[in-house]
């Protein structure tokens, strides 16, 4: 069950409203590997994200992907999807080019 006190969509906006606003939903449509969440990483999207990708700036954005707003969702066995660095950087790229 959701809670109407969130919004995935403010949840992760950036102060200049760039990037995040405007390529955020396209990563939904680049989800390349599913991760099955190990007993270890078990509520710990800071170190699913480090394990995937080598840092924890990424949580947000998989948090995005994947609609969590509770990390009591993210159990052992729990199917994660994430896209790749390189596709979270190509669209931060496309971004950046069209805003300057």
């Amino acid at each position: 069950m959701s809670d109407t006190r969130f919004n995935l969509d403010s949840f992760i906006v950036d102060k200049d409203k760039s990037f995040i606003q405007a390529n955020i939903k396209q990563l939904k449509n680049r989800v390349l590997g599913v991760y099955i969440v190990p007993p270890k990483h078990a509520h710990r999207m800071d170190l699913i994200s480090h394990f995937l990708y080598g840092t924890i700036a990424m949580k947000p954005y998989l948090m995005y992907i994947n609609d969590i707003v509770d990390m009591s969702v993210v159990e052992h066995g729990f199917k994660l999807r994430y896209p790749s660095m390189r596709d979270i950087l190509a669209l931060m790229n496309e971004t950046t080019d069209y805003i300057q």
